[in-house]
């Protein structure tokens, strides 16, 4: 029976050896060694790492960990409330609503953000409806009184290639990895817990606070781990609507693999994404009991 166990664990062991181990370790042992335009020297170096700490780069560092940041909480106050009444619906409803936060995984995140940013152009959708209701008050004003003469000329909104559209794609990206472990943690939860709060005199907000709140931290702090990890190194959101005019970890890696040629730094840069990820984790088990981040 023993050796049957052996058995039967060995395609994962060596899956895991060859698609996880092995290309982690060749990173790690790339970003101790020397590059330059034309490859690599396999010399050991920390350079890589000192370069890390140079101004630039460290400042993109805390810019990168900034966005990630501002991306998990957005997400988060978007997508708790979106997830909690999600789970509280009744059925019926409930697989509709879930069906709508999967069906974006069936597209290409790339035809999405393109989707985006045609919406966004100055002479997109949504300058087209600023502009439809900016003539139709010129026309009211002209119509009743002649008020119309001093209004200015519609000006399209500049949303495109700014920051904010940036926040704004990777929230909308990432928002299913935060709704969908809040939904499995408050569907989850004991109907009773919450009707003995009521039968105790606790109001619906109180209720929520006591019961419903704690009981789903650990699917929220699992939703603030899949969230903030990935928007590390989600470079093509930045690219397709900022213009790359600002640079991230994820487009500075992109950019010394495919332009710099200089894979030992980009490969010290995927080792510090990879350290921030190991700390995520462990925050999260230290504030979630050590349960596992599971989505359903």
């Amino acid at each position: 029976m023993k050796k049957r166990g052996i058995g039967m664990l060995l395609p994962l062991w060596v899956w895991t050896l060859l698609f996880v181990v092995f290309p982690m370790g060749y990173i790690l042992l790339l970003s101790f060694v020397s590059g330059d335009a034309f490859g690599i020297r396999y010399v050991f170096t920390l350079d890589n790492y000192r370069r890390l700490l140079s101004a630039d780069l460290l400042a993109c560092v805390v810019r990168t960990l900034k966005m990630s940041g501002l991306t998990t909480l957005f997400a988060l106050l978007a997508g708790y409330p979106f997830a909690y009444f999600m789970a509280r619906a009744k059925k019926r409803w409930r697989t509709t609503l879930l069906l709508l936060i999967v069906i974006p995984f069936w597209t290409s995140a790339l035809m999405r953000m393109f989707g985006w940013r045609i919406f966004f152009e100055s002479n997109g959708v949504f300058n087209g409806v600023l502009k439809w209701f900016h003539d139709l008050w010129y026309g009211f004003l002209r119509l009743f009184g002649g008020y119309a003469d001093g209004m200015p000329k519609y000006r399209p909104v500049k949303l495109l290639y700014t920051r904010g559209l940036v926040l704004f794609g990777m929230v909308y990206t990432m928002l299913p990895f935060m709704v969908l472990p809040i939904y499995s943690s408050v569907e989850k939860q004991d109907v009773s817990l919450r009707e003995a709060s009521r039968d105790l005199g606790a109001n619906p907000f109180v209720s929520f606070l006591t019961v419903s709140l704690p009981l789903s931290l650990p699917g929220a702090i699992s939703g603030c781990v899949l969230v903030f990890v990935p928007s590390m190194g989600l470079f093509f959101v930045n690219q397709i609507l900022g213009g790359g005019k600002v640079n991230y970890l994820g487009d500075l890696i992109d950019y010394y693999i495919k332009g710099g040629r200089d894979w030992a730094l980009s490969a010290a840069m995927s080792m510090t994404i990879l350290v921030l990820t190991f700390l995520s984790m462990a925050i999260y088990r230290r504030f979630s009991g050590g349960d596992e981040m599971g989505v359903f």
